[in-house]
């Protein structure tokens, strides 16, 4: 009798143990790929709130500015302030850049005229409006005779590393006080 050998299909050691090490190295690659894409999910939707924020901000302040007439225009100091009277609601509203709060504010009060806003950032409570501002601009060109005045908003949101910069510039309609 012959004594056969049978012919055994398999993996040795050694080749179990590389393919585990191919597999790991691969797999570990494939799990920073995706922490990565996480990572700028999260990151893009936070921009994307605080953009969000800041043009909702924006757009609130130059549909009020609109129908305005300027009290107090904006200045040149950390914490900018600009004051209007709002005709349609028969109000003065207080927009506030706080420089070191990073943040907009705002304050309004019900007044019957418009030269009744004077006290209005001393004596009003301001509440946040737009968060994470790292710089704000208001530039302003009050109505006069003959002239229809403008108002030009530009604010930088901060989010992390990013920066948004937004703008828009609003014609006062007060076509009382230039003549028009």
């Amino acid at each position: 009798m012959k004594n056969k050998t049978k012919n055994k299909n398999g993996f040795s050691l050694i080749e179990m143990l590389i393919a585990t090490f191919i597999f790991s190295v691969i797999m570990v690659g494939v799990a920073g790929a995706f922490s990565r894409s996480v990572f700028g999910y999260r990151s893009g939707k936070t921009v994307q709130k605080d953009l969000e924020q800041g043009e909702y901000g924006m757009n609130l302040m130059a549909k009020t500015i609109r129908t305005s007439s300027v009290i107090i225009p904006a200045s040149s100091s950390s914490v900018q302030t600009i004051v209007v009277y709002d005709y349609s609601q028969s109000k003065c509203i207080a927009y506030q850049f706080d420089a070191g709060n990073h943040r907009i504010n705002t304050a309004s009060t019900a007044m019957a005229s418009k030269s009744t806003c004077i006290g209005l950032v001393s004596a009003g409570t301001l509440s946040n409006m737009i968060s994470n501002v790292n710089n704000a601009n208001f530039s302003v060109v009050p109505s006069q005779s003959g002239v229809v005045g403008k108002i030009t908003i530009s604010i930088e949101v901060t989010s992390g590393n990013d920066i948004a910069r937004l703008q828009t510039t609003v014609s006062l309609r007060d076509y009382s006080v230039s003549g028009i």
